[in-house]
């Protein structure tokens, strides 16, 4: 109620911008460095927390989060494929600052990475068929994939909400 009226779009970065990298070292390996920019936006933040006793319009910082993923494909066997892969998502391990605490906090007052440096593991499994249409050769697959995700353990539970439990 006491944030004025604005015409920009709230939690709208004003830039956005991601990169991809794949190296194919070989037939079987192949590793992929992602990039993702989330520029500044403007967002409203409500009081009610110990730290914000006001509302009020805050401009965020932009962040840079770098994934990197390693992948082995195992030899074709007929028409099924195995890979496994690993990486490390948010290596830099960039988040949020200012995040709000207690019963009574903001709870929509969230603007950075949804995670913070965690390690994955996992298997894709496809399932290849060959079809003969008008004499050209086309492959369709099923893939099935899994992945475990190892949030890091060293995270500071007070950074991230979502490990937070003191109501």
């Amino acid at each position: 109620e006491n944030i004025p009226a604005t015409k920009q779009f709230n939690r709208t970065p004003a830039t956005y911008a991601y990169a991809t990298l794949t190296l194919n070292v070989n037939s079987f390996i192949a590793i992929n460095l992602n990039y993702l920019y989330t520029g500044s936006m403007v967002l409203p933040h409500f009081a009610g927390a110990p730290e914000q006793s006001q509302d009020e319009m805050v401009t965020t910082h932009p962040f840079h989060e770098v994934s990197l993923r390693v992948n082995y494909r195992f030899p074709a066997a007929n028409r099924y494929r195995i890979n496994l892969f690993a990486g490390l998502k948010n290596i830099f391990n960039s988040y949020q600052a200012d995040f709000d605490s207690g019963k009574n906090r903001d709870s929509n007052y969230i603007y950075g990475p949804a995670q913070p440096r965690s390690l994955f593991i996992g298997m894709k499994w496809e399932i290849w068929k060959e079809c003969d249409i008008t004499n050209d050769l086309w492959f369709h697959h099923l893939q099935v994939q899994f992945m475990i995700l190892i949030p890091n353990i060293e995270a500071k539970k007070e950074n991230y909400p979502c490990y937070q439990t003191n109501y």
